[in-house]
């Protein structure tokens, strides 16, 4: 007979693997728009962009922690009674059918995946603006240009397009 529920070290590296895949999604996605969207910084500067997105892993590291931990709470907090951690990351990280979702676990619960969910995409989101600020900062040192907050917004664009959480 299998046994309902899985032991702690299970979990551990249940969530282990989770967030490495959530942070080489995001990693990817991230250096992506940057050969997509600045190419030209890339192109003038390749060591520097290089040293710049060195860390880049770790700040996406820090943030799906965070988020990890924005969840953990919850679950210790009873905030979402029906609703392990774990089960709480797994469906803010996939598509859900809230219709389905409410019958399921009640209304206020796909409230509360949707809001984890937004969580997610906001602490990864702050991410790709940070690293669109030190782009715009490598332009700037590299042909000071003036106009160069297009190609913040457009990195940031990148982001919020980006549904994180359904990676």
């Amino acid at each position: 007979m299998r046994r309902s529920q899985p032991n702690e070290s299970e979990l551990a590296v249940w969530q282990a693997t989770v967030r490495s895949g959530v942070v080489a999604e995001a990693e990817s996605r991230l250096l992506g728009s940057i050969v997509a969207y600045a190419r030209s910084v890339t192109s003038m500067s390749p060591r520097a962009v290089t040293a710049m997105t060195a860390d880049v892993r770790k700040m996406l590291g820090v943030a799906v922690d965070a988020w990890f931990e924005e969840i953990h709470e919850g679950a210790r907090g009873n905030k979402y009674p029906r609703l392990s951690a774990a089960l709480m990351v797994s469906a803010s990280l996939t598509p859900f059918d809230p219709a389905a979702t409410a019958t399921v676990l009640g209304p206020d619960h796909v409230k509360v995946i949707a809001a984890q969910r937004q969580g997610l995409n906001t602490r990864l989101g702050v991410v790709f603006d940070h690293i669109g600020e030190r782009l715009c900062e490598l332009w700037r040192l590299s042909v000071g240009d003036p106009a160069v907050d297009d190609l913040a917004g457009r990195v940031s664009a990148v982001a919020a397009a980006y549904q994180f959480a359904d990676a």
